[in-house]
């Protein structure tokens, strides 16, 4: 976007997502401090060993659905590179 693109009413419209964007995290960042503050130790505890467990289990999830890499072989065996003829050869 250009300098020159940039009328009022796109720039009224960025502050406004802006400032919405703002309260949002402000209101999540306070709830999240309001529910952390409600834990026991072992609730922590809890909720840290289903990260732990959950993360790779995502991992796994994502690594399945991503389409092959064209970069990566397809499987079977690699091909043997040609060598040059040497002097006996010709």
């Amino acid at each position: 976007m250009r300098l020159s693109d940039l009328t009022i009413d796109r720039v009224v419209g960025l502050l406004i997502r802006l400032i919405g964007a703002l309260f949002v995290l402000i209101f999540a960042a306070e709830f999240v401090c309001d529910l952390l503050n409600r834990l026991t130790f072992f609730d922590m505890l809890a909720l840290l060993g289903f990260f732990l467990l959950i993360s790779p289990v995502a991992y796994l999830i994502r690594k399945r659905r991503q389409p092959p890499s064209p970069d990566r072989p397809r499987g079977g065996a690699e091909r043997t590179p040609l060598l040059p003829p040497t002097e006996d050869e010709e």
